[in-house]
């Protein structure tokens, strides 16, 4: 499944944001740099801020983050609650948040990269293509994904057209949809244009869907990719043009 661009950039350049806090303040901490017990509730501050923007997508953090580093910075936020900071409770921060960096930061960091591609989909991606073909992406099951995404796309075409799923789908269903004339679906605009969508559909269903009942296909997670993109794609597309239909139907 596609991410966006803009989605990869914000999330890598949020994480390396905190991931830099991070650093800094632990060498903070370990040099003992504050001047105050405020120098350093405020660098904690700052620290907890970059944290809880890493998970903007809900209102709270996700579990494994709350039982990790949250939990770590709950125990760090104790030291700022006692009347007295002394510099052995400024060493202790150091050595907790060295000890993330150094022993658990590559599975925080894994979970967070894995988080963020999930919420990022479903966002992007209506919510049944996503339950029908997340899980076999992230375990390679492209050839499975694939068919997963063209079953949804049937669904979504029998929906659409409130047909019997038993009685229409594969090609009979794209005719009944799509045909020039006769099909549900009619594009306004060119004749030319409503043979291209039923022939897109057709093909795409011929080229991408079929073979997999024949034979074992391998595809890449790129290819896999842009496919259940296209078929996402696809069924916005019938959507689009139902509405259209619906809006000016003497328009057909």
């Amino acid at each position: 499944m596609l991410i966006p661009a803009f989605y990869v950039s914000v999330t890598g350049r949020d994480y390396a944001q905190f991931i830099s806090i991070l650093s800094w303040y632990t060498m903070y901490c370990f040099g003992k740099m504050g001047a105050s017990k405020d120098d350093y509730v405020s660098g904690f501050n700052t620290l907890k801020h970059y944290y809880n923007d890493l998970f903007h997508y809900d209102a709270e953090q996700p579990h494994w983050a709350k039982v990790s580093l949250g939990a770590l910075l709950e125990k760090i936020q104790k030291f700022f609650d006692m009347k007295n900071l002394t510099d052995e409770h400024i060493a202790e921060i150091g050595n907790l948040l060295y000890g993330f960096e150094t022993n658990d930061k590559s599975d925080f960091e894994r979970k967070y990269f894995e988080y963020c591609t999930s919420k990022i989909l479903q966002e992007c991606y209506p919510n049944k293509i996503y339950d029908a073909v997340y899980d076999l992406m992230n375990h390679q099951e492209y050839e499975s994904a694939i068919l997963a995404a063209f079953k949804f796309l049937d669904s979504h075409l029998q929906t659409l057209l409130n047909v019997d799923a038993n009685r229409y789908y594969g090609e009979d269903l794209i005719n009944h949809a799509f045909s020039p004339n006769s099909g549900v679906l009619q594009v306004q605009g060119h004749s030319n244009e409503q043979t291209g969508v039923r022939n897109f559909f057709s093909g795409a269903n011929a080229l991408l869907r079929n073979p997999s009942a024949h034979r074992f296909v391998k595809y890449s997670y790129t290819t896999a990719a842009a496919i259940v993109a296209m078929v996402d794609m696809m069924a916005e597309l019938a959507s689009r043009i139902k509405e259209n239909r619906n809006s000016n139907p003497k328009g057909m």
